[in-house]
């Protein structure tokens, strides 16, 4: 049997040598990835051709696909991606199979997106127009002359949640609620606003709000679509 003291002595030399192998070799700290809400400053955000915001789409859902394999918040580049989604508004010719000049986008958004996925961006493509960020800060501006501060905000059609990116200092301690039909977009909104906004990917009729909730403000743009 093994005398208890040789077990200490021999609990001690091990101690010594890993304070040792440390200090030879010092570990890196790891640092833990804090999600944090995304601030819009580019006044021309949405812009481009069709081409354009085609790749613009593509490179944020390629991203978020990373973000949600790696199971991490996105980070600040990754952000400035995500926020570039502008949805399938107008750009109904990428799910034209029969359009060729736009085969390769086709082929490469069918690859990209899963079934059901697929079905709800192509039935986006008549209202799913967001709003320009000059046209944001001028209804915040008249928000602000009325004498809102704070409150529970509403966007019952958040998209990514561009209303959220561009909250007034001023408004900054309120509540912020979206909701979202479509799952890519309100994903990207999740990964934009993850600490302050509450993002439901439901239809508004089936979205459930807190216990008692009170609406002090509700914001909506509707789209202005013609149709032949």
């Amino acid at each position: 049997m093994i005398h208890p003291c040789y077990i200490q002595y021999l609990g001690q030399k091990v101690e010594k040598v890993f304070l040792q192998l440390l200090d030879r070799y010092p570990q890196s700290e790891v640092s833990e990835e804090k999600a944090e809400n995304f601030r819009i400053t580019d006044e021309d955000l949405g812009q481009g051709s069709k081409r354009e915001k085609f790749a613009g789409n593509i490179n944020a859902i390629s991203t978020l696909q990373t973000i949600e394999r790696e199971n991490r918040p996105a980070r600040k580049e990754e952000q400035e991606i995500l926020s570039k989604y502008v949805g399938w508004g107008g750009l109904s010719e990428v799910f034209d199979k029969d359009n060729s000049s736009f085969a390769n986008e086709y082929t490469q958004l069918k690859s990209l997106l899963s079934e059901n996925e697929y079905s709800m961006a192509r039935a986006s493509t008549l209202n799913a127009h967001y709003t320009s960020p000059i046209v944001i800060k001028a209804i915040y501006d008249a928000i602000d002359r009325m004498g809102f501060t704070r409150g529970n905000i509403l966007e019952p059609s958040c998209g990514i949640g561009s209303f959220f990116g561009m909250l007034p200092d001023s408004m900054q301690n309120s509540n912020l609620y979206g909701i979202e039909l479509d799952s890519i977009t309100g994903r990207i909104a999740k990964q934009l606003y993850p600490p302050n906004a509450h993002i439901s990917i439901n239809g508004f009729e089936k979205t459930e709000l807190p216990d008692s909730f009170f609406l002090t403000l509700l914001l909506e743009m509707y789209p202005l679509v013609t149709t032949s």
